[in-house]
């Protein structure tokens, strides 16, 4: 496993456009939380799906920080706070490295010297079949 160079992100066009309105916004945040993002949102490849194995909104992903445990969340928007339970947020440093991000990829962590996460696993967001089969369209 190697670092995750930010050139090698893959965001589809609703987590690029989240991702863009949490910078709009400017919430409080951890220090080099701003740092990732800016890199994210500058580098990464906005698509119109990615591979099942990249971390997107609603993927399940199996992860460890540092020389921790190994962590299992579903990647979510919600609040800073909300990272525990079942959810890792994407306003949290944690969530953010994890978005975009693939499977058997590492991401340093900004302002934190020797961190990193590395991503084990990811399990696609759920498909909306549904809304397809109703036939309304997302937009």
């Amino acid at each position: 496993m190697s670092a995750l160079p930010t050139s090698h992100i893959s965001l589809t066009a609703r987590d690029y456009a989240i991702l863009r309105g949490i910078a709009l916004h400017r919430p409080l945040a951890p220090r080099g939380y701003y740092t990732l993002l800016s890199a994210k949102l500058v580098c990464a490849e906005v698509v119109e799906s990615v591979a099942d194995d990249v971390a997107t909104l609603d993927s399940l992903v199996r992860y460890r920080v540092g020389a921790g445990s190994t962590l299992e969340h579903r990647l979510v928007v919600g609040s800073f706070e909300s990272m525990m339970g079942t959810n890792v947020s994407v306003r949290s440093m944690v969530g953010l490295a994890l978005i975009g991000a693939r499977a058997g990829h590492e991401v340093d962590l900004p302002g934190r010297e020797e961190t990193r996460v590395a991503i084990e696993t990811v399990s696609p967001a759920p498909r909306r079949e549904w809304v397809r089969a109703s036939g309304q369209g997302l937009g």
